[in-house]
């Protein structure tokens, strides 16, 4: 499965079939769309992932996010509002 990686600076709508990953240098202020996100730099803004939002111990997200699964690891911070994707009957894959 591929994954887009993002060490930079982004600010715009990320809009990704497959899997996303924010690097710990990475930082992105705005929209993102995925299947699955795993964040260990910065991320603020709207998230829709379709499966799993996974938080490193170097995370620091601020959004607003619509996820089927949320996965923090000790030390990730994370400020916003969740709402859960309904059930689509199919198992979150591990990131």
């Amino acid at each position: 499965q591929d994954k887009v990686t993002i060490y930079g600076m982004v600010e715009d709508e990320i809009d990704i079939i497959n899997d996303v990953v924010i690097d710990k240098e990475g930082k992105v202020d705005g929209v993102l769309i995925a299947n699955n996100a795993m964040i260990a730099g910065e991320f603020r803004g709207i998230a829709d992932v379709r499966l799993v939002f996974k938080l490193l111990e170097t995370a620091h997200v601020q959004c607003d996010l619509k996820a089927y699964e949320i996965i923090t690891d000790k030390g990730a911070f994370f400020s916003g509002n969740f709402e859960r994707h309904p059930d689509m009957n199919v198992a979150a894959s591990e990131l």
